[in-house]
């Protein structure tokens, strides 16, 4: 890949990208002479993100890490690879704060992607649906069920599924009085993907917690919320959810502000029956 097909690739992701990649894709194309010299968090700072939202932007065009990018480039440009700095092995004292700043900056992105009148439009579709069914796959699945016990605790209907082919058949039984919100941070999961279609051509509400807007199940959500995440040394398998966590927190929190008097009455009465 040369200098400029990097450039290229990048401005034809550009409309995919969130807000804060949006920034560190147009700090790299006006910069792009001096990332021989750059680090990852000079990058950062120069584009006022964070690390993570950096890692994330250049994994858009198939680098895994701030210093194979790096070295992408110099090779296109014909420079010594010796040019780039050793990676800085992480001692174990700054595991915690380090990964927690990273989470902190995930959930800061997550929270300024967030459309307020989408978000309460939301709420008010909840609030009033007859069901609420929550598709996801494999680690979303464990967020999908976070967020149907706490809506079920709520008083909400609320169902998730654990096999995959059901969400299908599940969703060419719903009706307009129902909300479906699927949770995938890929946003390419094949059987997700088909019960959402499903479920928009019954014309059930369909709300997306999804990794971008740019994903395939996007194109079948009435609303979309983002939800950034950056993958450790384990990989995309180990990327962190911390985002769709929170937002699992805001969506309970935005219910019980929306009518508390409802809403932390069914709570108690939960509490009373299985506590």
């Amino acid at each position: 890949m040369t200098e400029m097909m990097w450039m290229k690739e990048l401005k034809l992701e550009f409309v995919n990208l969130t807000k804060g990649e949006k920034k560190v894709a147009g700090y790299l194309l006006e910069r792009g002479r001096d990332i021989e010299h750059m680090t990852l968090r000079q990058c950062a700072a120069g584009s006022g993100t964070g690390q993570p939202t950096v890692v994330r932007t250049i994994r858009r065009l198939g680098y895994e890490s701030w210093q194979q990018f790096r070295n992408g480039v110099l090779k296109a440009s014909g420079m010594e690879e010796g040019l780039v700095e050793p990676a800085v092995p992480v001692t174990k004292g700054k595991v915690p704060v380090d990964v927690v700043r990273q989470d902190i900056e995930l959930l800061q992105e997550m929270a300024q992607e967030i459309r307020g009148d989408e978000f309460q439009e939301v709420i008010r579709s909840l609030k009033k649906a007859s069901s609420v069914e929550i598709y996801g796959a494999e680690r979303s699945a464990f967020v999908a069920g976070e967020l149907a016990g706490r809506l079920l605790h709520m008083g909400i209907p609320c169902r998730t599924y654990a096999d995959l082919f059901l969400q299908k058949v599940s969703a060419e039984y719903l009706d307009d009085k129902s909300v479906v919100i699927a949770i995938s941070q890929s946003g390419i999961t094949r059987m997700v993907e088909e019960a959402m279609k499903a479920a928009k051509r019954g014309g059930v509400k369909t709300v997306g917690i999804l990794g971008s807007r740019g994903c395939p199940i996007a194109s079948y959500c009435d609303y979309i919320f983002v939800t950034p995440t950056v993958s450790f040394e384990g990989g995309e398998k180990a990327a962190s959810r911390i985002a769709q966590f929170g937002l699992v927190d805001l969506l309970c929190e935005g219910l019980i502000k929306s009518d508390e008097k409802r809403f932390k009455e069914n709570i108690r009465k939960s509490r009373e029956k299985f506590v």
